[in-house]
C-alpha cells in the first residue's frame, strides 16, 4: 500500500495523528490495481491510468481506450 501511495497510484486522506484513512472507494481503486497487475499490465501504464483518474471524469474516454488497448494484450496473450 505504501509502495502504491510513493508511487502515485493511491491518494490517501489522514487522520490528525497522521494515519492513513481508507475510503471504500480507496479500497475498491485498490482491488482494481490488483486486477490490472493481475491481467499483465505495466506499472507505466497503472500509473498513467491513476493520474488520468485523478484528473476526473473528463479523462474517461482516454482510460478507457487504455483499457480497450490492454484487453486486446490480454486476450492475444490467451491465444498464444
Amino acid at each position: 500500500m505504501r509502495y502504491y501511495e510513493k508511487k502515485g497510484l493511491i491518494r490517501v486522506n489522514r487522520d490528525n495523528s497522521g494515519r492513513r484513512c481508507y475510503s471504500e472507494s480507496d479500497v475498491e481503486w485498490i482491488k482494481f490495481i490488483k486486477k490490472l497487475k493481475d491481467t499483465g499490465m505495466i506499472l507505466k501504464d497503472i500509473e498513467t491510468y491513476s493520474r488520468l483518474r485523478y484528473e476526473g471524469a473528463e479523462t474517461m474516454p482516454e482510460r478507457l481506450s487504455m483499457l480497450q488497448k490492454h484487453r486486446e494484450y490480454v486476450l492475444f496473450q490467451q491465444r498464444k
